[in-house]
């Protein structure tokens, strides 16, 4: 007889234990499904960065080529190796360099909400057609114009692709350097190599040459205390990058100073002792240097995103093979929780075919000896009809106000548990729908024996209201107050059995229509007699539903009068509700009233 109680409870610890399992293998399923919502929102972000990136160092190919062209605009002048420069190669260079620009945006399939690339290129070919048309004065000004919108797009590009959001200090000053710095810095050396060269052509200098020099140097020289203190901290935080950079932004550093020397010495001065082809190939090296030193730096940002979009992208991999592991075993958590479950259900079938046997055997037994009472049920047929009548009408009561009550509240609590997001409560609720249902059988089994409730019977009236009463507050999250004067002792069963189920019907009408945040009970031994007033807060009813059967006042009515006393409800729409009952002391059982 031990071994199936055995099996029982170990049938029990399984399914307990699969629960858990799955309940675990739910909580990292949920873990590592945000997990890749988040690593790909980061993902993308780091992916847009590294566009951005990849544009900004095409963008300076093009700015590069756009300056040189405008050096030589209008004339054949001569290099430091004497070669002379064409400006028609220089002008296909840089439409080579617009059309890398194009190709790349079509390929990332234009990443910026902006038509700015067309608008340049549109630009340039206007610059084109009248370059032999304008003097080249005139040409120098309308390239320098071009080459500003160039370093805003730069800017542009850097905004739109999120480029100086970073928490890693190193790519914050990697961006300032190539979008800011770097960029400009390049555009204030090409101003003052062409003016520098016309300074040294003319041998003199304008007041106008002056304030722009003057204002290129002072730049110049202020981005290069940046670049400088940019370097040291970029170089600090990252010592792969230092390794990599450092030969560059030294002797980038080096030829920026020597060639503001020259400026200071050869046009400030006055001197004019180089020539300008000297000139011009010593600040086109200055130039060259500060564009090594840009694409390093660029280069170095492509290589540090690129790197932690690899990153992000192997977590992404990890996240979601944990997703698919925490899927397969709950779905074989699943299957064995089927089949343990089946097992049960399996073996109370068993049991169930030998209790119909039993039953069989029993009714088989049964009408054996039912012709020996065939006459005496005869006699007492009428009398039996007429008690079963009494007795269903009695049963039926009960288990409207008893019964009927626990299943709207588990209703209700289903219809909170559907409701709530929070886990935790869900969980309790889904427990206080448990215990009401464990509850409910319990009174049903009662019911034959005796429908009053337990409590009633020990304690009596106010002991058991107050044990109802804190059960509702806990379940409903409902303010109650309880108050009574005059009571001691007992009441008469049947009036203590009619006040609480009226109770229980007002509390399950306030709950299920009222939507009261507070209610008053108070319970009074007045000269002739007892009155109970129950009063909420709630939405109120039309008063001419009184008595509609839907919000179970025509039973409360019936139980007052019952009791031999009286039933009034007041209510009005947005006014709350309150029902006073009294009964007279002449139906009360006064053990000490």
């Amino acid at each position: 007889m031990k071994k199936p109680s055995h099996k029982k409870d170990q049938a029990k610890k399984s399914q307990k234990l699969i629960i858990w399992g799955m309940g675990i293998g739910i909580f990292i399923l949920i873990l590592s499904i945000s997990s890749v919502i988040q690593n790909n929102q980061e993902s993308e972000v780091v992916s847009r960065q590294l566009k951005g990136a990849t544009y900004n160092l095409l963008l300076k190919d093009l700015l590069r080529e756009v300056q040189i062209c405008r050096g030589i605009a209008g004339k054949n002048f001569s290099g430091n190796d004497g070669e002379k420069f064409d400006i028609a190669d220089q002008i296909k260079t840089v439409d080579e360099r617009f059309q890398h620009l194009q190709e790349y945006d079509a390929k990332v399939k234009n990443i910026l909400e902006t038509t700015t690339l067309y608008e340049l290129r549109a630009e340039w070919e206007s610059i084109k057609e009248n370059m032999e048309n304008i003097a080249p004065e005139a040409m120098e000004k309308q390239i320098t114009i071009f080459v500003g919108k160039i370093l805003n797009f730069i800017v542009e590009i850097s905004d739109q692709t999120n480029l100086m959001i970073s928490n890693d200090l190193s790519v914050h000053y990697l961006v300032h350097d190539v979008v800011d710095v770097l960029p400009d810095m390049s555009e204030n050396f090409a101003i003052m190599r062409l003016e520098g060269r016309k300074v040294l052509e003319n041998k003199r200098i304008t007041e106008e040459q002056i304030k722009q020099l003057s204002y290129s140097f002072s730049h110049v020289k202020h981005s290069l205390k940046e670049v400088e203190h940019g370097s040291d901290l970029l170089f600090s935080e990252s010592p792969s990058v230092k390794k990599e950079i450092e030969p560059i932004s030294i002797k980038f550093l080096q030829k920026s100073e020597d060639f503001l020397k020259v400026i200071e010495d050869e046009i400030f001065s006055g001197i004019f002792s180089k020539s300008p082809e000297q000139f011009f190939a010593i600040a086109t090296d200055t130039i060259d240097h500060v564009f090594l030193l840009y694409e390093a730096e660029t280069n170095e940002l492509e290589q540090y995103l690129s790197n932690e979009l690899g990153k992000l992208r192997w977590e992404r991999l990890l996240f979601s093979l944990v997703s698919i592991i925490s899927v397969i075993f709950l779905i074989y958590s699943l299957y064995h929780l089927y089949r343990s479950m089946k097992r049960t259900v399996d073996e109370v079938k068993v049991k169930m075919n030998r209790i119909a046997a039993g039953k069989r055997r029993v009714e088989e037994k049964f009408k054996e000896t039912e012709h020996r009472l065939q006459e005496i049920e005869r006699k007492f047929s009428q009398a039996i009809l007429e008690a079963h009548e009494e007795e269903r009408k009695r049963v039926s009561g009960e288990l409207h106000d008893g019964i009927g009550q626990a299943l709207y509240s588990i209703l209700t609590l289903l219809r909170v548990i559907e409701r709530e997001t929070n886990e935790e409560k869900r969980r309790q609720y889904v427990q206080q729908t448990k215990d009401i249902t464990s509850d409910a059988m319990k009174e049903v089994k009662q019911i034959s024996r005796s429908l009053r409730p337990s409590a009633l019977d020990d304690l009596g009236f106010i002991p058991a209201l107050r044990s109802f009463i804190e059960d509702y507050e806990n379940m409903y999250e409902t303010k109650v107050t309880f108050v009574y004067e005059g009571i001691e002792g007992r009441l008469h069963p049947n009036i203590e059995t009619a006040l609480y189920r009226i109770c229980q019907e007002a509390f399950t009408n306030i709950a299920k229509h009222a939507e009261a945040t507070k209610i008053q009970v108070a319970l009074h031994n007045e000269k002739q007699h007892l009155s109970l007033t129950i009063k909420d807060d709630g939405n109120g009813f039309n008063h001419q539903e009184e008595y509609s059967p839907g919000l179970g006042l025509y039973s409360m009515k019936e139980r007052a009068q019952g009791a031999g006393g009286t039933f009034h409800v007041f209510s009005e729409k947005n006014e709350g509700t309150t029902i006073k009952v009294t009964v007279p002391k002449q139906y009360i059982r006064q053990e000490s009233l």
